[in-house]
């Protein structure tokens, strides 16, 4: 309860704090955690213990550029500065906005890419993070808007 409090806090210092030049495009909590090989072999799966949200999602605009953070618990796991983003539609109904990017690790830039995959609802399926050369896929689920 102290993790889904803290992240409500953030949101709301957040929200207070963005100017004309800034806006929230995606703001999800998660409250499902998976890992998968590149085969799509389930490495490991956490689901939210006490139906807390796992972590956070966000990508907003600011100043014109787009940024992306993915929080676990309190700690940010992933957060870059969007250097490539697309919408995909498909003739099912189906979509997908899609971020590329290279985050900082160990003073080297590494490039990875977010997948924000719907079917025909306004809130996404599942979030997918893909790490250039990394061995495992992330996938974030059953998530619910945050506030902003």
């Amino acid at each position: 309860m102290k993790n889904l409090l803290f992240i409500f806090t953030v949101m709301l210092i957040a929200s207070l704090n963005l100017s004309a030049a800034e806006r929230v495009i995606h703001s999800y909590l998660y409250h499902g955690f998976k890992v998968y090989d590149r085969e799509n072999n389930l490495i490991q799966e956490m689901p939210s213990s006490g139906g807390d949200p796992i972590g956070l999602f966000i990508v907003a605009e600011i100043d014109g550029e787009k940024y992306l953070s993915v929080t676990v618990g309190e700690k940010s796991a992933y957060e870059f500065r969007v250097a490539l983003s697309k919408n995909v539609d498909e003739k099912d109904g189906t979509r997908a906005d899609v971020y590329a990017g290279g985050m900082t690790v160990e003073g080297q830039t590494v490039p990875l890419q977010v997948f924000v995959c719907y079917s025909k609802s306004t809130i996404p399926d599942v979030i997918i993070v893909d790490v250039f050369n990394s061995p495992t896929l992330i996938e974030l689920s059953r998530l619910v808007k945050a506030g902003h």
